[in-house]
């Protein structure tokens, strides 16, 4: 993936982590994303406080394949599958949009 895709990518999600969170939660509860190779896993995050640290399970993953951004949630073993819901598009926030509206209801709870 070019470095121009990359940065257009991590903008986008510092403004929507921004959005999602309001500031008075942000001592509760965080988002972030790491990037492996052409994937990348947005994760939440809660404080622990035994251990002083952060601590959290990915949401959802982001593979960037073929020229499209393929949608992978968690199952509850762990691995990793196509968010059936979600089929693969060139648009990162077009993807990024169908979490957050999450039809499905398999990334966010309430």
């Amino acid at each position: 993936m070019d470095i121009v895709t990359t940065r257009r990518v991590e903008k986008l999600l510092q403004w929507y982590i921004g959005e999602k969170i309001p500031p008075s939660m942000r001592s509760s509860v965080r988002l972030t994303y790491k990037w492996e190779a052409a994937e990348l896993t947005l994760c939440e995050e809660r404080p622990d406080p035994s251990y002083r640290e952060w601590v959290g399970q990915p949401i959802v993953r982001f593979r960037f394949s073929g020229d499209r951004w393929h949608v992978l949630a968690r199952a509850k073993d762990g691995t990793w599958g196509t968010a059936e819901a979600i089929p693969p598009h060139a648009d990162f926030e077009r993807q990024l949009e169908q979490v957050e509206v999450d039809r499905a209801g398999i990334f966010w709870t309430a």
